[in-house]
């Protein structure tokens, strides 16, 4: 729940200090996963779109956007 929604924030916010790794892209899918969970669907797109900007051939991350839409 909101634990691990603030975890999963907090590591982001780690990544983004550090050289992009296409590991990284999967944080972004679970944060967006869990605020979706948690009932925050506009949340959960942003998390989505920041991660397909900074992995914009993530398949995983452009799934999640297209099925919000």
């Amino acid at each position: 729940g909101k634990e691990v929604i603030e975890n999963l924030v907090e590591l982001v916010k780690q990544q983004e200090v550090q050289p992009p790794q296409p590991q990284y892209a999967q944080v972004y899918a679970l944060l967006g996963e869990q605020y979706q969970k948690q009932g925050y669907a506009d949340y959960a797109v942003q998390a989505w779109k920041r991660g397909i900007t900074l992995f914009p051939n993530d398949e995983t991350l452009s799934n999640k956007l297209a099925a919000a839409k």
